[in-house]
């Protein structure tokens, strides 16, 4: 079962477990293609739906993945991404079920990175707050079937069109600058590729903590840069600008990323950021509409 099945990673987990499988898939505020409504504050439905479905594995992409947003609004957030979560890891050990979490690099505090899985977590906002949280509390609810996968600055097409890429193809296509953090570096990730690695983590029997990240930790203005020429748009409007004078809400880790080593000896290493936009074309051209269809 794919919680959040209609979201950013989640469709493309969606996709990737129904290749090896039967999959149930959940949504929200989207609840077509075939999806089942699920709001994961309501343990009652949960409880319903496990005892329906009765799945060997649930992953929760569900979240309220916007940073200002946490950090606007700590209490509203925290029901889902922490609540709702330890709601549905309740009923994994229930069922006896593996649990997979979606946890992401903001856990960290930005001052020695890249990190790897051991490292501690300091999170610097609420996000990454909510994030550790729900990592901690997971592997004693399920007894440690579980599998935790970090992840940093995913791109990749998506229904509501809001990730760093399509930021920056908007801005870029209509003639607008854009202006990303000069100073934060973070480990861009295809969205594809990483849902394909956390499927075969789970189907392999893999538990713990993994860093599902692409292999580049880099400045995020220096990905942008990168994007703006593999899509043959104009890096002359990337406007690299300190953090400071982005007026976010959230504070930041700066230094960042995550090292990769345990997932490259586990399963393999994921696409480089031009090889991930280059899928991204590959399976549909940016702009085009929404297929999750493999081409």
């Amino acid at each position: 079962m794919v919680v959040g099945a209609s979201g950013l990673l989640g469709a493309y987990l969606h996709r990737s477990f129904s290749e090896a499988g039967a999959v149930v898939g959940t949504g929200f505020e989207h609840v077509d293609d075939g999806l089942v409504p699920l709001d994961i504050r309501d343990e009652a439905r949960i409880c319903d739906l496990l005892e329906e479905h009765r799945p060997r594995a649930i992953v929760c992409a569900a979240a309220v993945s916007n940073v200002e947003r946490c950090e606007a609004d700590p209490d509203s957030s925290r029901e889902i991404n922490v609540d709702g979560t330890l709601a549905l890891a309740r009923g994994a050990a229930g069922l006896g079920a593996t649990f997979v979490f979606l946890s992401s690099e903001y856990v960290f505090d930005g001052l020695h990175g890249p990190y790897d899985e051991d490292a501690p977590t300091r999170p610097l906002n609420e996000y990454g707050r909510q994030k550790q949280t729900v990592e901690r509390f997971v592997p004693r609810i399920t007894g440690g079937n579980c599998l935790i996968a970090r992840v940093s600055c995913l791109y990749g097409h998506e229904r509501v069109e809001k990730n760093f890429i399509y930021q920056l193809w908007a801005a870029l296509t209509q003639g607008r600058e854009f202006r990303p953090p000069s100073d934060q570096i973070s480990t861009p990730t295809s969205v594809i590729d990483a849902a394909d690695v956390i499927r075969d983590l789970v189907l392999d029997g893999h538990r713990g903590t993994f860093h599902v990240a692409g292999p580049q930790p880099m400045l995020r203005a220096e990905f942008a840069l990168l994007a703006a020429r593999e899509l043959e748009l104009d890096p002359g409007l990337v406007r690299p600008t300190p953090t400071a004078q982005l007026g976010l809400l959230a504070h930041r880790p700066i230094d960042a990323g995550l090292s990769t080593g345990r997932v490259r000896a586990a399963c393999r290493a994921l696409c480089t950021p031009r090889e991930g936009i280059a899928q991204m074309l590959e399976e549909r051209p940016i702009g085009a509409p929404l297929l999750y269809a493999r081409p």
